[in-house]
């Protein structure tokens, strides 16, 4: 039993780096084989055979460990018939190219060519896409639907020739999707439900039970060894005093040669039935000669006996110590696997706070900007440790130029993108001099198109970002905004007037030119000037767990609408952490406002 459960060990480990490595590697969805399966069939093998043939042990079968083995048995089937079912489920989902998701993008990448659908469309359906893959939140199911069917809908309404291939590609994706859908669903790997969670309590189970039937393997072992000594023990006691039953009863010409006897019955006993020595007794008739020989023959079983148990013992724990030395080995070496992937991460991590470092430093210092600016604030809130959110503040002569942007991504991914958006602002602002909204968003656009599609192997980057850009004379109190995607919000008098975005996005289509209209507000004292990104309305929280959304947004900025900036930035920290608790932050949050003097 021990031997199983040491290959038990072994086998859910195969099934834990096949799970983690397998379902990543290109080589395996080509070919469908991989070495560690090749492991596990001959693990498999070796394990059912011990237990065949512990469960045919003729010991076994007159115990009361048949029933326990056919339940280990079965359990065991089980756990491999579920794991079966994960590597082929595994191998339809596919990674990639391959499988569902192959089949699903090469879908999407067919109708991102078509020219009759719209690009901002395919751009939101496989924003939502990737939401889903890698974070898993159903939510995102709908979304998805709702996109797919859009360019549906679209399609429909086209009278060309290519109206039936975009209806096929777009109703391909939704079935490919749903399908890749459900098998991340019945799998279960990254938020261990499904048949993940199945195997991995059937491989708990399978091992809590082997556990118990080796420990009860012991305690038989110990029980069988301590009932023979005693009944030995017994043999000798009752010997002894049947002995000195005889002696009472014999002559006294023969009593010596008895006392000798129950001496030397007692010097056995005292030495734990070790002593080798035998008693030589001479001049006695023959019934003591024979009481004697037969204590000698005895004495000498009892010892062969005691022996050949105490060398089934030693040989027992032998094995069992060599066989923890092995799992002690194992441990040892999950152990440093455990801290070479700890180390890994750490340093990964400190790099990533060094990026932050940097990010910081590109970004217009707020305590710099307390003193140029005193009624503005700035509440800005990375999910990671890096930013895909960034802003841009800067008082020029009179003219007061405040950015919020959104690139694409978060954490690292996003990082890049707003150094990369707020190096080419200010090439825009300081090196071409431009200031005037609409001139600046056209340029950034330029820029960011000449900067991410360079061609790399016949593909385009995709990544693009959201802005809002507000110019504000200070001395006339002119407001002009123009925005991709990200509105502008002005509160006055407890009433919030929305200046909205032009539905574009900076830096998403190389192919055509994209135009910009700007708006222009006269602001009054007293009137706050707001611009964000979607972080802030989209965190889930509450008692539901649902969106902030914009309305309890726009509600919230009223209400804190009448105090200073700095308050203001206090009063949005603590409803978003109140809203927020203990769910984990959704999206990068990006919120500036300015207090019209």
């Amino acid at each position: 039993m021990n031997a199983i459960q040491v290959l038990c060990l072994k086998d859910f480990k195969l099934h834990n780096d096949f799970i983690n490595q397998e379902s990543i590697n290109s080589r395996f969805f080509t070919t469908g084989e991989s070495q560690l399966l090749k492991q596990n069939e001959i693990n498999d093998d070796k394990i059912n055979a011990l237990i065949d043939e512990v469960y045919n042990d003729e010991l076994t079968q007159k115990s009361n460990y048949v029933s326990q083995l056919s339940f280990i048995k079965q359990l065991y089937k089980s756990y491999e018939n579920n794991f079966d079912s994960i590597r082929q489920l595994i191998l339809r989902r596919g990674f990639k190219d391959w499988g569902l998701e192959g089949k699903m993008r090469d879908n999407a990448h067919r109708l991102e060519k078509f020219p009759e659908v719209d690009k901002i469309t395919i751009l939101q359906l496989r924003r939502r896409e990737k939401d889903f893959i890698i974070r898993l939140d159903t939510s995102y199911i709908a979304q998805v639907h709702v996109w797919a069917n859009h360019i549906i809908d679209s399609a429909r309404n086209h009278k060309t020739e290519l109206r039936d291939s975009i209806l096929l590609c777009a109703s391909q994706y939704i079935v490919y999707f749903d399908s890749l859908v459900y098998c991340e669903l019945l799998l279960g790997l990254k938020n261990q439900t499904g048949l993940k969670q199945m195997v991995d309590n059937t491989s708990e189970l399978l091992d809590l039970k082997i556990k118990k039937m080796v420990q009860s393997f012991e305690i038989q072992q110990k029980e069988l060894y301590e009932k023979v000594s005693f009944l030995y023990v017994l043999d000798i006691l009752s010997f002894v005093i049947l002995s000195i039953f005889i002696s009472f009863r014999i002559a006294r010409n023969i009593s010596k040669p008895f006392i000798q006897l129950s001496n030397h019955i007692n010097k056995f006993v005292v030495s734990e039935f070790q002593l080798q020595e035998k008693l030589a007794i001479t001049n006695v008739n023959i019934e003591v000669q024979t009481l004697n020989s037969n204590f000698s023959k005895m004495q000498s079983e009892i010892i062969e006996y005691l022996n050949y148990f105490k060398k089934k013992v030693d040989e027992r724990t032998k094995e069992i110590n060599q066989q923890m030395e092995e799992i002690q080995l194992q441990r040892d070496l999950i152990q440093i696997q455990k801290a070479v992937v700890e180390q890994h991460n750490r340093n990964i991590t400190d790099s990533i706070k060094y990026a932050q470092r940097i990010q910081q430093a590109m970004l217009p210092d707020e305590e710099m900007l307390k003193i140029q600016v005193p009624n503005c604030f700035i509440m800005n809130k990375a999910k990671d440790i890096v930013s895909g959110d960034f802003y841009f503040i800067d008082l020029i002569q009179d003219e007061l130029l405040f950015v919020a942007a959104d690139g694409t991504g978060h954490g690292v991914p996003g990082a890049f993108m707003s150094v990369l958006g707020l190096n080419n602002i200010m090439r825009v602002v300081y090196g071409q001099g431009k200031t005037n909204p609409v001139e600046v968003l056209t340029a950034l656009n330029g820029l960011l198109i000449q900067a991410l599609r360079k061609k790399r192997n016949k593909y385009y980057l995709s990544d693009s970002m959201d802005i809002a850009y507000c110019k504000v004379n200070i001395k006339t109190r002119k407001l002009q905004f123009a925005g991709a995607f990200r509105p502008c919000f002005i509160v006055r008098k407890n009433v919030l007037i929305e200046l909205e975005a032009n539905r574009v996005t900076i830096g998403s289509d190389p192919s055509k030119e994209i135009e910009i209209k700007s708006q222009t507000v006269d602001l009054e004292p007293g009137d706050c000037v707001y611009i964000f990104t979607d972080g802030y309305c989209d965190q889930f929280g509450g008692t539901d767990r649902k969106k902030f959304k914009k309305k309890a947004f726009i509600d919230l900025l009223i209400g804190i609408s009448h105090h200073p900036a700095a308050q203001q930035k206090q009063l949005l920290e603590q409803t978003f952490e109140a809203w927020k608790k203990h769910e984990p932050q959704t999206d990068d949050v990006l919120v500036m406002g300015f207090v019209i003097g």
